[in-house]
């Protein structure tokens, strides 16, 4: 959890444990990068317990 700033990590953390973030898959996270449609697209159905059809 690199260039995750004090009062947001708490909440990063928080959504890491219930799925909606993964990060880059070796335990970083690129809070810069850009999020393509789908990924938020899943992100939100994930925050709502939504299944993709």
């Amino acid at each position: 959890m690199n260039a995750i700033i004090g009062w947001a990590l708490e909440a990063v953390n928080k959504a890491f444990a219930f799925g909606l973030l993964n990060g880059t898959g070796n335990g970083n996270s690129a809070p810069d990068k850009e999020v393509a449609r789908a990924e938020a697209t899943l992100r939100l159905a994930r925050l709502f317990d939504r299944p993709l059809q």
